[in-house]
């Protein structure tokens, strides 16, 4: 192969040795994407399987619906109680509680 690069010619390649490389190259590229599919349909599973819903408030909207005045006010206590970030003026949280 070097010998030919050095030469200047070209390796005699039949007909046959060309359909069977493309036809290598085919099966190839079938079965990288085969693969490849699978792989995100394994994630896609996967993701679906171990995803929870979010069953807390995330903002007062979600409280407002809630039909049982009990329900509606311990909706809004627990959006209250989770808040990562203090209202302004309120001393910082830290380690979950207020001090």
């Amino acid at each position: 192969m070097a010998s030919e690069f050095w030469t200047g010619r070209e390796p005699i390649i039949d007909a046959d040795e060309i359909d069977r490389r493309r036809k290598r190259a085919e099966s190839q590229a079938a079965l990288i994407f085969a693969l490849l599919m699978g792989a995100f349909a394994a994630l896609g599973f996967f993701l679906i399987a171990y995803s929870e819903p979010d069953e807390r408030p995330a903002v007062i909207a979600d409280c407002a619906n809630v039909e049982p005045a009990e329900a509606r006010l311990t909706c809004f206590d627990t959006l209250a109680r989770d808040r990562q970030t203090p209202f302004k003026g309120e001393a910082p949280i830290q380690n979950g509680k207020t001090p």
